[in-house]
């Protein structure tokens, strides 16, 4: 698989064409593994997809639009749950908390396990790119926030 993402808000379309000039933040990577990610948390990981909704950090998944839904088949989610469910992954990540591996092991995919630390340090990017551009929407009063994902 291969693809983008980046941060989208109720009305983005609106704004997009209204002269825009302070963009939101973007992945540091390609995002092309966060994209991956979500698709495979979609598509075959019923148990990493339970782990992360027992751990309340469901809103990295579902709080998410492709290009072409329309906002009301969103999820949105606030900018204060979105960037506490980033920090909160990260932090258990780093910690290599048990509960938090599953969803690891799908970001994982791919990669394989030959070298889990950079693959763990590229996640843990992510996550702190995510709460950047949760607390980006937070100060620039966007109520309801999602992570678009293209294939």
């Amino acid at each position: 698989m291969g693809g983008l993402a980046r941060l989208r808000w109720r009305g983005w379309e609106q704004e997009r064409f209204a002269g825009r000039t302070d963009e939101p933040p973007w992945f540091a990577s390609d995002s092309k593994a966060w994209a991956d990610w979500v698709a495979c948390m979609d598509a075959e990981a019923a148990p990493a997809r339970a782990a992360l909704g027992a751990l309340g950090l469901s809103s990295l998944i579902e709080a998410v639009t492709t290009d072409g839904m329309e906002e009301h088949e969103v999820q949105w989610a606030t900018p204060d749950e979105l960037e506490r469910a980033a920090r909160t992954a990260h932090e258990l990540l780093l910690a290599r908390d048990l509960r938090f591996e599953p969803a690891f092991a799908v970001y994982c995919g791919d990669w394989g396990s030959d070298d889990a630390e950079a693959v763990r340090e590229m996640m843990a990017q992510d996550l702190l790119d995510v709460a950047a551009m949760a607390a980006w929407g937070r100060a620039h009063g966007k109520a309801a926030l999602a992570i678009e994902v293209n294939w």
